[in-house]
C-alpha cells in the first residue's frame, strides 16, 4: 500500500511540473516574481519549467500553496487552472473528459491533495467516531456520490441539513450524476402519486442545494445509465480519490464495495452507505 501512495504523489509532482509554465503566465507572474515568492533562484524556476531540474516534493508543496492562495483570491479561475492541468498532461490522461468532469467538484486545494496521498488513520476511524467527526472526515477527504434512491429517501433533507455545514466548511459538494437527475425528472411525471411526490421533493432538494453550492450536477447527456456510471468511474479513479457512494439499494452498494477486492484495482478503499428515515447515515461494514 505504501508503494501506491508513493506512486500517486509522484504523479502529482509530474503533473505540477508539466503545468507550472502555463500556470505562471495565467496568474500574470514573471519568473522573477515566482522566484521571490518560492524563495528560489530565477534559474531554478527556469529549470523547473523546462524540465531540466526534476521537481521535488518541497517544490510541489510551494507551488501548491501558491496556487491555493491564488484560487482563494480568484475563485472564478478554477476552471482555467483545471484546463491547464488537463492540456499540459494530456499525454498521461487515460480517461475521457466527461469521466474526469464527474470528479471535478467546485472545491479544490492542491496542498490538501498532496496530504491526502499518505496513509490515514481516518479511513479506519469512520466507524468509531462521532457523527460530527465522521462528517468532517468525509467532507474533507472524499468525493461523495449520492444515488437517486437516497435523494428520494424521507430522511435525506434532515441528513443534508446536518452534513451541509461541513461541506461548506471544507468547500466540498456532493455529486449527483446527470442520469440521476434525469431519472428523478421522469418519476416526477409518474402516474404513481407516491413516487411522483418523492421525486418532486428530491428535485426541489437538488435545486436548493445546488444553488447553495453544496450539490454539483455532473455528467453529459450521452452518459451511460445511472448505475453503470459508478462502475465506470469508481474503478478508474479509486487510485486518485477517496470515493463514497450513498445509495439505498443494498446490491448496488455491495457491488461497488466488491471493487475493493479486485487485485488489479489499486488505490484508496471505496466506502458506501445509506440513509435512514430519520436522517441518519450508516456506513457499510
Amino acid at each position: 500500500m505504501g508503494e501506491f501512495y508513493e506512486t500517486i504523489r509522484g504523479d502529482l509532482v509530474k503533473q505540477m511540473q508539466n503545468s507550472i509554465g502555463e500556470l505562471r503566465k495565467m496568474m500574470g507572474l514573471s519568473g522573477q516574481a515566482i522566484s521571490r515568492i518560492l524563495g528560489v533562484t530565477r534559474q531554478t524556476v527556469n529549470n523547473l519549467e523546462s524540465g531540466k531540474t526534476p521537481m521535488t516534493a518541497m517544490h510541489y508543496i510551494a507551488y501548491a500553496a501558491l496556487l491555493d492562495d491564488y484560487i482563494s483570491r480568484h475563485p472564478n479561475d478554477v476552471l482555467a487552472i483545471r484546463l491547464i492541468f488537463r492540456r499540459c498532461n494530456m499525454a498521461t490522461n487515460i480517461v475521457g473528459k466527461s469521466s474526469q468532469d464527474m470528479l471535478d467538484g467546485q472545491g479544490i486545494s492542491y496542498l490538501r491533495q498532496w496530504f491526502a496521498c499518505f496513509p490515514s488513520e481516518d479511513d479506519q476511524r469512520l466507524m468509531e467516531v462521532s457523527e460530527a467527526e465522521r462528517f468532517l472526515i468525509l467532507a474533507r477527504q472524499y468525493k461523495i456520490f449520492i444515488h437517486f434512491d437516497s435523494l428520494m429517501e424521507e430522511g435525506c433533507d434532515d441528513f443534508f441539513k446536518r452534513f451541509a455545514p461541513w461541506l461548506q466548511k471544507e468547500n466540498n459538494s456532493m455529486i449527483v450524476s446527470f442520469r440521476v437527475l434525469e431519472a428523478l425528472q421522469k418519476l416526477s411525471v409518474s402516474n404513481n402519486e407516491q413516487e411522483k411526490e418523492k421525486a418532486e421533493r428530491a428535485l426541489q432538494f437538488c435545486t436548493e442545494w445546488k444553488n447553495r453550492g453544496r450539490i454539483d450536477i455532473r455528467g453529459e447527456i450521452d452518459d451511460i445509465d445511472m448505475e453503470s456510471i459508478y462502475f465506470s468511474i469508481f474503478p478508474r479513479f479509486k487510485n486518485k480519490y477517496r470515493l463514497l457512494l450513498i445509495a439505498q439499494k443494498e446490491n448496488l452498494r455491495q457491488d461497488i464495495l466488491n471493487l475493493n477486492t479486485e487485485n488489479h484495482l489499486k488505490g484508496f478503499p471505496i466506502i458506501a452507505g445509506y440513509l435512514t428515515v430519520d436522517g441518519g447515515f450508516v456506513i457499510d461494514d
